[in-house]
């Protein structure tokens, strides 16, 4: 009877651990989405009110808005060139690794590898430098903001 139940706990253990993995997966996302979006929300919403009250001149937060939007791209390129690196070195860790254990297992270290070598390349030149500004990206002003009959 315990050696049933024993099997049963270390087969459903795995099972409840990859179930929990993506449970906290999901509500991750749906949390970090939220947030993105209050936050895009509360800074169009300032952007929108300061214009309206003449704090800051249009142009100035169309500027304002560009520059955001262009570090995040330059973010991106970044990111990209980090996880080059990351990919490489975790590349080179396990053909040492597996080098150790078996000569013919190192050609798997060379994808991870590989792929952190595109990466760095694609991230240092072949990402968009810099931005060009679409026009549905930015916000447009309302065509008649004072005047209502």
């Amino acid at each position: 009877m315990l050696h049933g139940f024993t099997q049963m706990l270390t087969l459903m253990i795995p099972v409840f651990a990859v179930i929990g993995t993506f449970v906290f997966l999901t509500f991750w996302v749906i949390t970090h989405q939220r947030r993105r979006e209050r936050e895009a929300y509360y800074r169009y919403e300032l952007g929108r009110k300061a214009v309206e009250k003449g704090y800051v001149p249009e142009d100035k937060l169309l500027e304002l808005l560009n520059n955001e939007r262009r570090n995040q791209w330059l973010g991106r390129r970044e990111a990209a060139r980090l996880a080059g690196l990351i990919l490489f070195a975790l590349g080179i860790g396990l053909m040492i690794a597996l080098g150790n254990l078996d000569d013919h297992l190192v050609g798997l270290g060379a994808l991870p590898m590989c792929l952190g070598i595109a990466l760095f390349i694609y991230g240092l030149f072949f990402a968009p430098k810099d931005v060009k500004p679409d026009a549905e990206a930015l916000p447009t002003p309302p065509a008649n903001s004072g005047a209502s009959a």
